[in-house]
């Protein structure tokens, strides 16, 4: 969808399970705490120890579907086939390659773009299948390698339908990028967002400066709203370190839910 279209995606609300895993190992127990706060969908980190079935009548118990799902490189190429065979039994849409470890992590321009080329053969295999692949950010990713992003080199040597980006603005803040320009770069690829926020400076220290969105310094207002515009399907809440992991999912989910009804009644306004 191109921000020019008039009609507008109508982003679903979820919460990243990595959020609660405080909480415990037992996937009924952060099912639960995200259907409780209102979530429509989770996206899961890994298999959370348990079977398809499993999983997939848990979520459909408590009225919830797993979009994604986190799932290691390690894990990928150890056998993408079997990834494939779980997340269509769950019905889980999208597979995201969440992080690099530091000796995953490339160190030049052609490093990056190699990386991007294995993950294109990932997609390609996927989308065979009926499921897409996208790569989650964090800050590394930002800095510049040959005069250019991380980033830039590795979604550039992917083909857009076999490679989406799943944007976590929160970090390209904490990298010194722009996250609005971020969306405007990568909105051809961007179907999943991380929401998230970073608190003011010297705040929330015992969080690792992470914020409950509409508590920080992004403007998450604005950056929501340019998401729906550019074909976002799914604003899913996160943060990395919360305190109060139930309140912080309960907190988000109310705002995000606020956020796009105002987004509706705005529209539907003008209309």
């Amino acid at each position: 969808m191109s921000p020019t279209d008039s009609t507008p995606t109508v982003p679903a609300i979820g919460v990243q399970l990595y959020t609660l895993r405080s909480l415990g190992d037992r996937i009924e127990d952060l099912l639960d705490v995200a259907a409780g706060a209102g979530a429509e969908v989770v996206e899961t980190v890994g298999r959370h120890g348990v079977s398809a079935p499993r999983l997939r009548d848990a979520l459909a118990s408590r009225g919830l579907r797993a979009l994604s799902s986190h799932v290691q490189l390690d894990a990928l190429e150890a056998d993408v086939d079997a990834e494939i065979a779980f997340a269509r039994e769950v019905g889980i849409r999208t597979l995201v390659v969440p992080f690099l470890t530091p000796g995953q992590r490339p160190d030049d321009a052609r490093g990056w773009s190699a990386l991007g080329a294995r993950l294109d053969a990932f997609g390609a295999r996927m989308r065979d299948a009926g499921l897409r692949l996208a790569y989650h950010n964090h800050d590394f990713e930002l800095r510049e390698v040959d005069g250019r992003s991380g980033l830039a080199w590795l979604l550039d040597a992917a083909d857009p339908q076999y490679l989406e980006a799943e944007l976590d603005l929160a970090w390209v803040a904490r990298a010194g990028g722009d996250p609005r320009e971020a969306l405007r770069s990568w909105s051809s690829r961007a179907r999943l967002l991380h929401v998230k926020d970073v608190a003011p400076d010297g705040e929330a220290r015992d969080e690792d400066g992470w914020a409950v969105p509409g508590r920080g310094t992004l403007p998450w207002d604005g950056l929501l709203r340019q998401a729906a515009d550019v074909g976002v399907e799914a604003w899913l809440l996160e943060h990395d370190r919360p305190i109060d992991p139930e309140r912080t999912v309960r907190d988000g989910c109310a705002y995000l839910r606020a956020t796009r009804d105002a987004l509706a009644n705005g529209r539907a306004d003008r209309a």
